[in-house]
């Protein structure tokens, strides 16, 4: 999905070099407005911030 692809890319340019402790939360839906998707693609968007999560998550356990 071309809109899951872009709120990631916009994920990775604006999380770059930012500490662990304030990758969250993010507000994806206003990401979604920014990058215009309509809005009935949306909930795609969660996808990218449950992925995000898990990440974070999986970041913070190994840090443990």
């Amino acid at each position: 999905c071309p809109h899951t692809i872009a709120a990631a890319s916009w994920l990775t340019e604006h999380l770059a070099g930012r500490p662990l402790d304030r990758a969250l939360p993010i507000p994806i839906l206003e990401v979604g407005e920014l990058l215009e998707v309509p809005a009935e693609k949306r909930g795609r968007l969660l996808v990218v911030e449950d992925a995000l999560r898990a990440a974070v998550a999986q970041a913070q356990t190994r840090r443990e």
